[in-house]
């Protein structure tokens, strides 16, 4: 178990912050700290499987796979930490928001949009691909869109390496809205990158309708699933683009062969059918709305605000201040010419001096004062 010191519990030199922020079949996932006081996703095998040297191996696996991926918008691994008790990946924390939540907020989402999100996984499992790497569970959980607005793919939990054939642990080897017909049948030896090429039709089609191309009832079992996805594609004249819904019926052909066969193909078509320019200008209107829709009432926000009334507040009382003491100088300007003309005309008339004298000590005193 995770050492508890303090009341605080600890993954090693790691602080969780508070409860688990996802649980998954083999695994919880918390927040963490390090001594320094950055910020680390801990990813931790649940304690039933820590004797389960086949499915703690799976497991770990995650980790190497994850060092072999250079792509910034893969998640980026930490460290291992293995104690009594303790088996966890300590990976990039991003502060996120899924893509089912995008989806479900803001969905449909605009043309620019879908295909730059689209194209953003395409230059990751490119890589991924080329490394004989395959993920095959791809679906909108896994994905995050920053803070920052960075498309961010997290988990790798279902990924199965060419060379070793070794698949990594996952409550099911994939999810079935967005899982393959071939991978439903088992574990076949022809299996490929185009299991992800599917993944990616779904939900392409997702961002567009806000919907699922082929809708599952809760009575369908798993052959009634894989039935529908064999024999029930959407007819044609869906989307308002044409093109882009020729490339989401082609990725999620029930024939893989049939299929685009590569993302650096899947790439090449959405470009051609889209403009780069209004991709980025889209994309950028779509950030706007998101920033307004998730983090319009986020602390840092609030906390500029406060800190700019206080501001506002200060500014008015010092000129607030100023006024009155500018305000304070001519009263006594003026009172003291009112008591000087008094003393003045007051002095003429008690006989001590003419006007004529005083008109001219005035005058001498302002040539003096020239």
């Amino acid at each position: 178990m995770a050492k508890i010191l303090s009341k605080e519990l600890k993954f090693g030199p790691y602080k969780v912050l508070g409860k688990a922020i996802a649980t998954g079949g083999m695994a919880q996932v918390y927040k963490v700290e390090n001594v320094d006081g950055e910020v680390f996703v801990a990813k931790t095998l649940l304690p039933q499987y820590l004797s389960d040297r086949r499915k703690k191996s799976r497991f770990l696996a995650e980790f190497d796979y994850l060092q072999k991926i250079n792509s910034e918008i893969v998640v980026k691994p930490k460290e291992i930490i293995q104690e009594k008790g303790v088996c966890c990946l300590i990976l990039e924390y991003i502060d996120g928001i899924e893509l089912t939540k995008v989806i479900k907020k803001l969905a449909p989402l605009d043309t620019e949009s879908s295909v730059h999100i689209i194209l953003e996984l395409c230059k990751a499992l490119d890589e991924c691909h080329e490394k004989g790497i395959f993920h095959r569970d791809l679906k909108p959980e896994n994905i995050l869109i920053s803070k920052d607005g960075k498309v961010r793919l997290i988990d790798l939990g279902v990924v199965r390496h060419v060379e070793t054939k070794r698949t990594l642990p996952g409550t099911v080897l994939g999810t079935l809205d967005y899982m393959a017909p071939e991978q439903i049948e088992g574990e076949r030896k022809d299996v490929k990158n185009t299991v992800d090429l599917y993944a990616l039709g779904i939900i392409l089609y997702e961002l567009f309708t806000k919907k699922l191309p082929i809708k599952f009832t809760s009575k369908d079992g798993i052959i009634d699933v894989y039935k529908k996805k064999k024999e029930k594609l959407p007819k044609i004249g869906k989307l308002e683009n044409i093109d882009l819904e020729k490339i989401c019926l082609e990725l999620i052909q029930a024939d893989p062969t049939e299929r685009i066969q590569s993302v650096f193909d899947l790439e090449e078509r959405l470009l051609k059918v889209t403009n780069k320019t209004k991709i980025k200008k889209g994309y950028k209107l779509f950030l706007e709305k998101y920033s307004e829709t998730f983090y319009k009432a986020s602390p840092l926000t609030k906390s500029k605000t406060i800190q700019t009334k206080k501001v506002e507040v200060v500014i008015q009382k010092e000129i607030l201040v100023e006024n009155q003491e500018e305000n304070k100088t001519l009263f006594v300007v003026i009172g003291f010419l009112f008591l000087l003309s008094i003393f003045i005309i007051g002095g003429h008339f008690l006989k001590w001096w003419s006007l004529v004298d005083v008109f001219i000590y005035l005058k001498a005193l302002v040539m003096n004062i020239k």
